[in-house]
């Protein structure tokens, strides 16, 4: 079973104060975006880095991209370190050197709500990398994007079924999984997954 859903509206006064004084030690985070193609990396990241201001419809990435901008959260600014890495088949391979490069604590990983076995695939390849080198990874964001297009057909919840057998083999590896859902088209519930990102980077330094 994953984690319940965790968003900043739920957070103590202890954690955001927690995340407060990891903003303004640290002054940034490394976090990295994986997924499937076509599942809304890059405009999920686009929103962080540009505050909502989405313009037109990404062009598949290709390789990697290596990102650095400003995200503004309520307990203040953070400087974000990433990079956005193509979904494509061909690119998984790009995954492993970007894992090795930066050992990340956690990791968001994108779905949306169609095509489950394309992004169980994804999921696998993810947790056999992990497996089978040196790692720092603690957590998984399993992230589903898309709401709008979504909720009012389906639940989150019917669309978590789908993956809970492997998101449970995370668990042989040690790493926590959370789930939650966004949208990165209207910016809906994206900067809460950020903050529940930085509440479970602070629990590992």
């Amino acid at each position: 079973m994953t984690e319940s859903v965790f968003v900043l509206e739920a957070l103590s006064w202890l954690e955001r104060l927690r995340i407060g004084r990891l903003l303004k030690k640290y002054r940034g985070c490394k976090i990295l975006v994986l997924g499937s193609k076509g599942v809304g990396k890059s405009t999920y990241l686009d929103q962080l880095e540009t505050d909502g201001i989405i313009t037109d419809p990404h062009s598949p990435t290709i390789a990697r991209n290596p990102k650095k901008f400003q995200a503004y959260l309520d307990q203040g600014p953070m400087t974000i370190k990433t990079e956005d890495v193509g979904g494509e088949t061909s690119q998984w391979p790009h995954w492993i050197d970007v894992l090795s490069e930066n050992k990340p604590v956690g990791i968001i990983f994108l779905i949306d709500h169609r095509f489950p076995s394309r992004h169980i695939s994804a999921l696998n390849f993810l947790r056999t990398s992990l497996s089978s080198r040196k790692r720092r990874c603690k957590f998984i964001l399993f992230l589903v994007n898309k709401y709008d297009v979504w909720h009012k057909d389906t639940s989150f919840n019917d669309i978590l079924e789908n993956y809970h057998e492997e998101l449970g083999k995370f668990r042989h590896l040690k790493i926590a999984v959370i789930s939650d859902y966004c949208s990165a088209k209207t910016g809906e519930r994206v900067k809460s997954t950020l903050s529940t990102v930085l509440s479970r980077f602070i629990w590992y330094y």
